[in-house]
C-alpha cells in the first residue's frame, strides 16, 4: 500500500477567450488516482470538503480504486486553484486557500498507526507549504521514520 498525502482541489481554468472550466486536481490527488488505476494499492490521506466539489473529488478517487479510509471530510469549502492561460498556453496560478479544506489537515486527523501493508508515503506539492497541513505531514514523516 502507498499512502498519498496532500491536497485535493479544483482547478478553475480560465481560457484566453473568457471561458472557464472546473477540473479536479492537486498533485497528490492526481498521483493517488494514477497509482490506483495502475492497480497499486493506494490510500489518499488528506482533507476533503463535504461540498459538491469535495464529494466529486472523493467519488473520483474511489472510482479509480483509491481508499478513502485515511481521508477526513469537513465543512470547509474545497480549495480552489485558478489557472489563467495566456496566449502562449502557459498557466499562471492563484490559489484560494484561506479557510478551505486542503490545508486544514491537522495532527488530530492522522491515524494512530498505519496498517502493516503500508510500504511508502508519497507527499506532495501544496501539502508541503500550506499550514497546518505542512507541519502535520512533517510530523507524520518523522513519526513513521522513527517508528519503522
Amino acid at each position: 500500500m502507498i499512502v498519498v498525502c496532500g491536497e485535493a482541489l479544483i482547478d478553475v481554468i480560465q481560457n484566453g477567450d473568457g471561458t472557464q472550466r472546473a477540473t479536479p486536481g492537486g498533485g497528490p490527488f492526481n498521483t493517488a488516482r494514477a497509482l490506483a488505476r495502475l492497480g497499486v494499492p493506494t490510500a489518499f490521506l488528506g482533507r476533503l470538503s463535504d461540498d459538491r466539489f469535495g464529494r466529486e473529488l472523493a467519488e473520483l478517487l474511489a472510482a479509480d480504486g483509491a481508499s478513502l479510509e485515511l481521508a477526513t471530510v469537513g465543512p470547509e469549502p474545497t480549495t480552489i486553484a485558478v489557472a489563467e492561460i495566456d496566449s502562449d498556453g502557459l498557466a499562471e496560478y492563484q490559489f484560494q486557500v484561506d479557510g478551505t479544506s486542503a490545508p486544514n489537515l491537522t495532527s488530530s486527523m492522522l491515524p494512530d498507526a498505519f496498517a502493516a501493508d503500508v510500504r511508502a508515503l508519497h507527499l506532495g506539492t501544496l501539502g508541503l507549504v500550506l499550514e497546518p497541513m505542512a507541519s502535520t505531514l512533517v510530523e507524520l514523516v518523522r513519526r513513521e521514520r522513527d517508528g519503522r
